[in-house]
């Protein structure tokens, strides 16, 4: 499961280079091969962030302080150097930013921000599934039909949906990956090939035909490409060190790339091999990229658990935090 860890990491990258840095417009244009291909990629690539959110929802989620202690290492261990280089490189230093960087986790990624969150309500939601299991299939696909309604296809901000981008999201596909668990033996790996497929086409087609919100996380295409791939690779083995020890830095990977001064410099150098390379080209450079933050995360991490291992374990067992400890696990 830790190799569909990091294809999950090089299609978030794929999908930011795809869609973020240039930015893909709204609605589809042309009939280009920069704007075909591009579709194309962002149709594959787009279930990124519920492919991480299958493996939480199938393994399931617990509070653990360490956890959160230790989300915060790889969040302010990116922040902080990060801030500090970008400062030096450009200028404009500031003590209060330096002090939220540290923080970190008050202006970090939304994911990580609704992660903490599903942790934070994962005791309720893990009670919730062991006392409703003969009926938690139909509920999570009630909440799901919710989300596609209020969620996708219409923008009730009320509801929490955020297109894929709050806590709701989360919190149903971690019902869904729970209901799912409980009758794959049922679902056949040729299923889940058809059912990946067709996902991605009728993501491309939706969006070269004019629909709105294909590239979000709410579209139900999404999820169910990303539930379809999780299962592939769950039935499949792939252990290794190496691999454990790449995929220990998705995170790292996920942020890293999304931070400056490394998101400019990606920016500055899709924009330039999109428009003076030609497009099998620009692809390879994407990929080679894609591939070569997922290393360097993976390496970056080490180096967090290195320096920044001490002040977790601390954190950790420190007496002054064993309030915060008991009350969360």
């Amino acid at each position: 499961m830790e190799l569909f860890r990091i294809l999950s990491t090089v299609l978030v990258v794929i999908v930011h280079w795809v869609g973020a840095f240039p930015t893909l417009p709204a609605v589809y244009v042309g009939g280009t091969t920069q704007a075909v291909g591009q579709a194309i990629w962002e149709s594959i690539s787009i279930m990124c962030v519920n492919c991480f959110l299958a493996i939480t929802g199938w393994y399931g989620l617990r509070l653990r302080w360490r956890h959160v202690v230790s989300i915060w290492s790889v969040v302010a261990f990116i922040y902080v150097p990060f801030y500090l280089l970008d400062t030096a490189l450009y200028g404009h230093f500031e003590w209060l930013t330096l002090l939220d960087k540290c923080v970190g986790l008050l202006h970090t990624s939304y994911y990580v921000q609704a992660y903490l969150l599903l942790m934070l309500l994962s005791p309720m939601l893990n009670l919730f599934i062991r006392e409703y299991r003969s009926r938690l299939g139909a509920y999570a696909l009630a909440l799901w039909v919710v989300e596609i309604v209020f969620g996708w296809l219409t923008d009730a901000k009320c509801m929490g949906f955020g297109r894929g981008y709050h806590v709701m999201h989360f919190v149903t596909i971690y019902l869904l990956m729970q209901a799912l668990r409980q009758h794959s033996s049922r679902v056949r790996s040729a299923w889940c090939v058809w059912v990946l497929l067709g996902s991605i086409l009728a993501t491309w087609i939706i969006y070269v035909t004019g629909g709105q919100n294909a590239f979000c996380y709410a579209n139900p295409f999404t999820v169910t490409a990303a539930a379809a791939l999780f299962l592939l690779f769950e039935r499949r083995s792939f252990y290794s060190r190496w691999i454990n020890m790449v995929a220990a830095g998705s995170l790292t990977a996920f942020l890293m790339h999304m931070t400056k001064p490394c998101f400019g410099w990606c920016k500055s150098l899709d924009l330039w091999t999109l428009y003076h390379l030609p497009y099998w080209l620009y692809i390879v450079v994407m990929i080679g990229v894609a591939l070569g933050i997922v290393w360097l995360g993976a390496a970056y991490n080490q180096l967090r658990r290195v320096v920044m291992g001490p002040l977790e374990r601390w954190l950790i067992g420190a007496r002054i935090v064993k309030i915060i400890k008991n009350s969360v696990g």
